[in-house]
This record gives C-alpha cells, sequence and structure tokens, in this order.
C-alpha cells in the first residue's frame, strides 16, 4: 500500500533547499534535475525518511579526511607565496612656485563651478555646445553665399558683362522666362527669382522677339526689356531710303547703337510676328527664302531710343507696313489676281530697276508683259535679282559645303536668269516705297518687252530690238540719242545691250577665261606677249598674268577698241602661237 506524506522535511539543513519564488534560474535548473519522488514501500524501511516528496544536491562520496588534507595544503602554499609588492609612479617634485599656481587655479575651478555657468558647462555640455557653435558659423556662411547670389542676381554688382541673344515666344510664362535666363547663365538663383517676381509684382505680358542681354542689367531690368517696356530717355532719328535691303537696315541701326545688327536679323528671322500681323500670315515659302520679311519693312523715317531692343525696333516697322497697305491697294491687288506678296515682289523689282518713281509704271508694264508671255519670256531677265544674290545673299555665306548648297539654292530662287527660277522670284529683293507698290498695282499700258537705260545715271534710253541685231561697236540703228552712241557690250544671258560713247570701247585692260597654252604650261608671273582681239586687228603688246589655273588678266600697251564679252583672244610671241581665252 502506498500513501504519500504532504510534509516537505529536509533530510539536512546544509544539503536540502527549498524552492523559493525568485530562485535564480540556474540554480532553479539544477534543483529540477534532481527531484526524487520516494513512493515504494522500501523508502519506509530507513527510518531517516518520512516519506514525500525531497530536494537534494546529486549525491557523491565524499572523503571528508582528503578534503580537509586538500584545504591545509592550500592554506600552507599561500603562506609560503612571496608577497607582491605594491608601489606608486610619483610625479617630480614641484616648486613652491608651481604648487602655489596649483592650487590658485584649483581655487578658481571650484569657485567656477559654483557659479550658473560652472554647474552649466561641464565638459560634456562644452562639446555639444562647441558643435552647436561649428554648425551655426558654417550655416551661416553657406547662408552668407546664397544670399550674396541671390541679391547679385537682382541688383547685379558683381557679374560678368557678357551678352546674350535669347529668344521669349509668345505666351510664356513668368516661369518659362526664369528658366531661358537661367538656361543662358543670366542668373544663378531661379528659385530666388520666382519669389522675386511674385513678391515685388513684376510678373507680365512678355513680348515675343529675340533680346541682348547681359547679368549687368540686373533681373528687373531683363524682365522690363522682355515686356518692351522701353525706360530709355537717349532718342535718335533714323532716315531709311527706299530700296535697301534689311542687312543695310541692320548696319544702320547697330552704327547709330539702336541695337545690333545681328540681335535684329535673328529678331526678324526667328520670332514668328504672323501672331500680330496677319498680313505675314499669307507670305509663303518662308523656309526658302533669304530673309523672310525682305520687303516689308517700311522705308521711312523713324524716332528710336538708344539701346531699345531688336523686337520692338522691328514692330516699329511692320506696324508702318501694316498701316500703309490700305484697303484700296488690296482691292486694285484682288482685281488684277496678285497675292499681297505678289505685289511686294514685283514692287522690290521695279524699286531696284527704276532710276526715278516716273519709270516705274513703264519698267512695270515691260514686266508684267513678259510674265503674260511665257512661251516667249520663260525668265524675267531683271539685272537686281543677280545683283541681290552676288551683292546681299552671298557676303553672308561661307565657303563651306552646306553654305555653298544654300547659294545654288538661292540662285535658282531669286535669280531671274537662271534657267530654274521662272516669272518672279521666290520673294521680295529689297524694301519697296510707296510709289513701287502703285506701280506694281497700276502699270503704263504698252506693249514693251524690253528697256534700258544709261549705267552711270539710271536714265532710260529705249527698249532694244532683240540682242541678236547688234554687235559690238556697232553705231547705226540704235534710234536717236541726240549724240552718237556705240554698242559697247552684248550680254546674251541677261539679254541686255549696253550703249555709250565711242571712248568707252577703248579698254587698256581685260579678263579672260577658259585659258590655255599649247604647251600646256602655264607662265609662272608676268608674260610679255602680243594678244589679238578681233580676226582683222593686229597684235597689241601686252603683259599677261596668270589670276588662277584657267583665268588671266591682260592689260595692253596701249587701250585697244570693242574688246567684247565671249570673243576669243589669242596670245602670240612673234610668230608662235601660245595661247587663247575667251573675253570676259
Amino acid at each position: 500500500m502506498e500513501s504519500k506524506i504532504s510534509l516537505l522535511q529536509p533530510i539536512s539543513s546544509t544539503r536540502f533547499l527549498p524552492q523559493r519564488i525568485g530562485y535564480p534560474t540556474k540554480r532553479q535548473k539544477k534543483v529540477d534535475d534532481f527531484k526524487i519522488d520516494i513512493k515504494s514501500d522500501s523508502a519506509y524501511e530507513n527510518p531517516n525518511y518520512k516519506g514525500g516528496v525531497y530536494f537534494s544536491n546529486p549525491p557523491r562520496d565524499i572523503d571528508k579526511a582528503a578534503q580537509r588534507e586538500k584545504k591545509a595544503t592550500v592554506r600552507k602554499n599561500q603562506k609560503a607565496r612571496p608577497a607582491v609588492e605594491k608601489f606608486k609612479v610619483s610625479a617630480p617634485p614641484t616648486t613652491a612656485k608651481q604648487n602655489k599656481a596649483i592650487a590658485e587655479k584649483e581655487a578658481r575651478n571650484k569657485k567656477f563651478q559654483k557659479t550658473v555657468f560652472g554647474k552649466f558647462l561641464t565638459s560634456e555640455k562644452l562639446s555639444h555646445l562647441a558643435l552647436a557653435i561649428a554648425v551655426i558659423a558654417l550655416s551661416s556662411v553657406v547662408l552668407c553665399i546664397y544670399g550674396i547670389r541671390c541679391i547679385n542676381d537682382v541688383l547685379a554688382i558683381d557679374v560678368e558683362d557678357v551678352a546674350v541673344e535669347v529668344e521669349v515666344s509668345k505666351g510664356m510664362s513668368d516661369s518659362d522666362v526664369i528658366d531661358v535666363l537661367e538656361d543662358n547663365d543670366l542668373i544663378k538663383n531661379k528659385l530666388f527669382c520666382n519669389l522675386f517676381i511674385k513678391f515685388f509684382g513684376k510678373d507680365g505680358d512678355y513680348v515675343s522677339g529675340v533680346y541682348t542681354l547681359t547679368p549687368s542689367m540686373g533681373l528687373e531690368k531683363m524682365l522690363s526689356t522682355m515686356k518692351a517696356d522701353i525706360t530709355l530717355s537717349e532718342t535718335v532719328t533714323l532716315t531709311f531710303p527706299e530700296g535697301w535691303t534689311i542687312d543695310q537696315i541692320a548696319e544702320k541701326l547697330e552704327a547709330n547703337e539702336v541695337c545690333t545688327a545681328a540681335s535684329f536679323i535673328n529678331t526678324l528671322q526667328s520670332v514668328d510676328f504672323s501672331e500680330d500681323y496677319d498680313f505675314i500670315k499669307s507670305i509663303p515659302n518662308k523656309e526658302k527664302r533669304f530673309r523672310v520679311l525682305e520687303g516689308y519693312l517700311y522705308p521711312d523715317t523713324y524716332e528710336f531710343y538708344v539701346g531699345e531692343n531688336a523686337s520692338s525696333v522691328a514692330r516699329r516697322f511692320l506696324d508702318n507696313f501694316e498701316n500703309r497697305w490700305t484697303d484700296e491697294y488690296q482691292k486694285q491687288a484682288k482685281e488684277r489676281g496678285l497675292s499681297l506678296d505678289e505685289v511686294i515682289i514685283m514692287a522690290s523689282i521695279l524699286q531696284e530697276e527704276a532710276a526715278s518713281s516716273g519709270q516705274m509704271p513703264e519698267i512695270s508694264s515691260v514686266l508684267y508683259n513678259r510674265l503674260d508671255r511665257p512661251g516667249t519670256f520663260p525668265w524675267l531677265n531683271c539685272d537686281s535679282t543677280s545683283d541681290y544674290v552676288v551683292k546681299t545673299i552671298k557676303p553672308t555665306l561661307t565657303s563651306s559645303t552646306e553654305d555653298s548648297q544654300k547659294y545654288v539654292e538661292y540662285i535658282k530662287n531669286y535669280d531671274t536668269y537662271d534657267t530654274d527660277c521662272k516669272g518672279l522670284p521666290i520673294g521680295p529683293i529689297a524694301n519697296p516705297g510707296d510709289a513701287a507698290i502703285r506701280a506694281a498695282l497700276k502699270p503704263a499700258d504698252t506693249n514693251y518687252y524690253y528697256f534700258c537705260h544709261n549705267t552711270e545715271t539710271g536714265e532710260v534710253l529705249g527698249e532694244h530690238k532683240g540682242i541678236y541685231k547688234y554687235t559690238i561697236g556697232q553705231r547705226k540703228g540704235l534710234g536717236a540719242f541726240g549724240k552718237p552712241m556705240y554698242v559697247l557690250n552684248l550680254n546674251t544671258k541677261k539679254n541686255t545691250v549696253t550703249v555709250g560713247d565711242n571712248i568707252e570701247l577703248f579698254k587698256d585692260e581685260i579678263y579672260c577665261d577658259d585659258v590655255s597654252f599649247v604647251s600646256e604650261k602655264l607662265p609662272q608671273g608676268d608674260l610679255k606677249c602680243e594678244v589679238k582681239i578681233r580676226c582683222a586687228a593686229k597684235p597689241a603688246e601686252a603683259v599677261l598674268t596668270m589670276t588662277s589655273e584657267n583665268t588671266c588678266k591682260i592689260k595692253f600697251t596701249e587701250p585697244q577698241r570693242a574688246a567684247a564679252t565671249g570673243q576669243t583672244a589669242v596670245f602670240y610671241e612673234g610668230d608662235v602661237l601660245l595661247g587663247g581665252g575667251t573675253i570676259e
């Protein structure tokens, strides 16, 4: 029969430990490992056990005599061990003066530590304070630099004065304009400039155009310039004659310090003024024209501000043209079946071809008669169009392949002697005045197809009967001029006959093209020889100088009569044939 005793009773107070709340974990585990549950009847055979559950350390055999002997050995060894001598490292002896100074310093430290600052400024707090001061100082430097840059954008105190051309399109916002200024290095801090506009009320409508700006102007002046707010005081009055080109107008504007020629031309080329001027919308083939608005800058007298922006200057000319093109002109153009652009193109040619306004209606009649008979006159053949290509367009181009290709296209589009340029040129060749516009709208009633005029004075002399009927030096059959006249030159390409006095037939210098030599060796330097310019003429002494591989200049000792373009010049050295070329 089994029985349990609920009373926990330790066998020995030194070997059995009761379980307590909060007992250390490791010790608790050891205790748990050694639980003994005595349930069998044999437990009752031992008189020392009362039954129940007891806790005990692991059983072990203890040799008390050996344990005592071990402890005695340990104590003996500890007594035999030599003692370790303790020592200190002392500072060198100090003088009385040094001791006094140290004492005074300690007294001051103790006194400072009793103050408010002394209690606050501990070593740890001092390090934090030093760090805070360093951060504040660095931040102040950064803010100062930032502030200087911001202020510099507005006041332009210390900036490089470099001119930059910027383009402003219609409808640009304040933010867009600020972006343009930043992209062109005119300002340094976009955020501050945007805030400046909003805070000081500088926002507003910007006028489209190309503006020449410099950082030295400052933000406020740059914004005013792009709004076309004229704040200048010095003015200049300029007159632009009829027939001037855009390039000539630009040069005069720059010469009088109104605006630079480049900014004026760039403004006319890049800005879309059609948004403000309806007549520009009707201009065709803008991308193929040399100057898009050539012909539409009305010649007149204007008053400009010195330093005025190019966009404002351009609008002065365009405003004047818009006012000059009346409803009556529009009606007349419609009656003749002409567009505004065709009228201005014709007027520009008349402006350049005529010596006076009185000649314009008759010349206008000649040109319209040619246009009405394209089968007989496929090309208009006007010298002024060729001059525009050579004298105005060509000087603006370089020798690059791209510009060379452009030049070929300009010839095809503007030169009315070129086989590809049929009818009117692609655009005006000058800016015509009111007389030329009226003559283009109302030509004289004639059946003329040719006209000519004095090359020096521009006086119209008459019309020839066909170039094939004339020869160089011809006297008869030219008409009545009040004095003898002679044919000086025939230009089959331009279909012109040049006449003049007999003395003008004599030349002491000619140029030849397509030059070749029998020996196939080009002369080096000046070559003395005889030159024959007509079959019936005698060889004349001259000096020949090569100007290129196939061109040369011939300087006669005595002037020679009737050296005609297109005739052959032959070179001799005595009876020996040297070579020849074609007279230019």
